[in-house]
């Protein structure tokens, strides 16, 4: 497990920056180059921070050979120390039982224990690795991690099955884990088409978690992917895929009642846009934004749906992306800070072609685009495909999948973390 670290000039982590509207460009500092190999290489989800203000994330593939020579992906860290930033690789995963490729990004608990998921390794039995919930503690001053599910595909009871390929976690209220998975959802005796579902692990005794699948999706509403995000009630929601996409709402029950179903919004492909891109943020009214990256000369759209007290949602489409300059696919959705303006990235267009990061303010009675960085596709990294990280300073942190070296897929670079101050 070893650390490199990286010069960053004067930046601070915990630089204060302020922004307005008007800014044309912001400054961006590369805080990290993935080199490949044992390193790590192609960072596709987001970080989180401690308070200590130290990063954390994952890479999709290095960390070793396996999965085909590419390496199966890492857990990182990352620190800043004497005005650079140091790297440690916490876990490399080895696509045995212990997982491979992990998406979605992290999560923490309150004693800095670090929680993902994977999408294949783990048990081989019912597919050729199904995927895995995963754990990684600090230990003896190192890192030590443990599988705490292993997804199987197969058939388990008699009203559902066991899931496969997890997208991404979230904590409830009740401390146990959330997600969304595939799976064939078949009944013993009577087959019920059913494309994936979402479940909950629960901790029975240390390391040891059971999964039970609190909502199977059946035709019309299935194919559940993205970050499980809860409301201020305890709903959970995510994305469909149902024609073109749309997001839903899991009611939990009362008292010994069964998980509800419902579309809070389902996409038109016209001005509202068409197939939402994974990730869901709520603001502090209980408003929900997402991104859509849009399907054949549907453009790409920023959206906000807002909770009727007793109805359906309504869909506002805040900001379309209009040409290549301003950003295209946006691969995930936007942030809110604490300003209330939206931060994002996309992982083309801009100046260069190679993603922004952008800001959507409130201006007129409307939306405002700015975009804060284009990147160069070289040294300062491209094709953004994360959401973002606002930290305490309000500054911006992401990964990118490609850029900051020559090394990686033909040379185009094996990713980066980077910082912008808006």
């Amino acid at each position: 497990m070893g650390t490199r670290t990286y010069a960053i000039g004067s930046v601070a982590l915990l630089a204060a920056a302020a922004w307005s509207p008007g800014d044309a460009c912001a400054a961006e500092q590369v805080l990290y180059r993935f080199a490949g190999g044992n390193d790590g290489a192609q960072p596709a989800a987001g970080l989180i921070a401690d308070n200590q203000g130290n990063l954390y994330g994952t890479t999709s593939a290095g960390g070793g050979s396996g999965c085909g020579g590419t390496g199966c992906g890492t857990v990182f860290e990352l620190s800043p120390k004497n005005g650079a930033w140091a790297e440690t690789v916490l876990h490399v995963f080895e696509s045995g039982k212990d997982g491979a490729e992990p998406v979605g990004g992290l999560i923490s608990d309150a004693a800095g224990n670090l929680y993902g998921a994977t999408v294949a390794g783990g048990d081989t039995r019912g597919c050729s690795g199904c995927g895995t919930v995963f754990e990684v503690s600090p230990m003896n001053g190192g890192w030590k991690e443990t599988v705490l599910y292993a997804f199987s595909g197969k058939p388990k009871h008699h009203h559902d099955s066991n899931l496969f390929n997890p997208s991404g976690l979230a904590f409830g209220a009740d401390g146990n884990l959330y997600g969304f998975s595939g799976g064939d959802c078949k009944k013993r005796g009577k087959l019920i088409h059913c494309d994936g579902g979402a479940f909950e692990l629960t901790q029975a005794q240390k390391n040891a978690w059971s999964e039970t699948i609190i909502y199977p999706f059946r035709s019309g509403f299935e194919n559940p992917y993205g970050l499980p995000v809860f409301d201020a009630g305890g709903n959970l929601y995510g994305l469909a895929e149902i024609d073109f996409g749309a997001v839903f709402q899991l009611q939990p029950p009362t008292g010994q009642g069964a998980w509800t179903g419902s579309i809070a919004y389902a996409f038109q492909d016209g001005n509202d846009g068409a197939i939402p891109s994974p990730g869901l943020a709520f603001d502090t009214s209980g408003n929900l934004y997402g991104a859509t990256v849009g399907w054949q000369s549907v453009p790409a759209t920023v959206f906000e749906l807002t909770p009727a007290q007793n109805g359906p949602w309504t869909e506002t489409t805040l900001y379309t992306f209009a040409d290549s300059a301003d950003g295209t696919d946006p691969a995930a959705g936007p942030v809110v800070g604490t300003d209330g303006d939206l931060y994002g990235t996309t992982r083309s267009g801009g100046q260069n072609g190679h993603g922004v990061v952008y800001a959507l303010s409130p201006q007129n009675g409307g939306w405002s685009e700015s975009v804060l960085y284009s990147f160069a596709g070289g040294s300062d990294g491209a094709a953004p495909a994360a959401g973002l990280l606002m930290g305490k300073d309000n500054a911006l942190y992401g990964t990118t999948l490609a850029g900051g070296n020559t090394g990686c897929a033909g040379g185009a670079g094996c990713g980066t973390v980077f910082e912008v101050n808006p």
